[in-house]
């Protein structure tokens, strides 16, 4: 009943049209604060990233002496399972997750594992910087505002030297789409910074019904350094 209750609650708040806006914001202003002090997550790949871990794999190729950062890497089992097929390589996570991060540091102690090392860190408050080969992200820059996504893509521009690959949710309009999370424009918005100097711009649409809508889509967005 108390769940029956909760749900026509959330029902009304987010189809009622002053009462959605503010929903809206209140929700994704607080991301931060939930993400932040969310209890610990397992160290378990789940089917979707196996399938995007296949496309990180598949874009690497027969490199193996390379530096790989990932963007929302949760208890680091993507990094985990990359540094098993590259062993000469350097993994690096960043997660506002405390406590995933925590259970991921664990695990790799317990197992041994040197090459992958994890940092509860808000990519808000990246440093300006770093450098790598790749960076990945899957399901992470959702949470960020416009505002905060630019000032992130402009930070790490210059500081790729091999892919940046994506798997996000892509707005069909030329504009953010503002829900409890974020739709980007990603290839509009790497135009307006300049990516295309730098970079080739590839985006290949998902089949993944739990990321399609009327307002976005879901995409693998690579950028192959030039």
């Amino acid at each position: 009943m108390f769940a029956g209750f909760i749900k026509m609650i959330w029902i009304l708040l987010k189809n009622t049209p002053v009462l959605s806006n503010l929903t809206f914001f209140l929700l994704r202003n607080s991301r931060y604060l939930f993400w932040r002090f969310r209890g610990p997550k397992e160290v378990q790949l789940g089917p979707a990233n196996i399938k995007f871990i296949e496309t990180v794999k598949r874009e690497i190729g027969s490199d193996n002496n390379f530096k790989l950062i990932e963007f929302g890497c949760a208890a680091g089992p993507s990094l985990i399972e990359l540094a098993e097929n590259y062993k000469s390589s350097k993994f690096f996570g960043f997660d506002i997750r405390k406590g995933a991060v925590e259970e991921g540091k664990i695990f790799l102690n317990h197992n041994r594992i040197n090459n992958v090392t994890l940092f509860n860190s808000n990519l808000v408050d990246l440093n300006d910087e770093i450098s790598c080969d790749y960076i990945i992200s899957r399901a992470t820059l959702i949470y960020l505002s416009p505002k905060d996504l630019r000032n992130l893509l402009s930070k790490i521009k210059t500081r790729v030297d091999k892919k940046i690959i994506f798997q996000e949710i892509h707005s069909f309009s030329n504009d953010s789409v503002n829900h409890y999370y974020f739709a980007h424009p990603f290839v509009k918005i790497f135009k307006e910074l300049g990516y295309e100097e730098f970079f080739t711009i590839s985006m290949e649409k998902l089949n993944f019904e739990r990321w399609d809508s009327k307002e976005w889509f879901g995409v693998n967005l690579i950028l192959t350094r030039k």
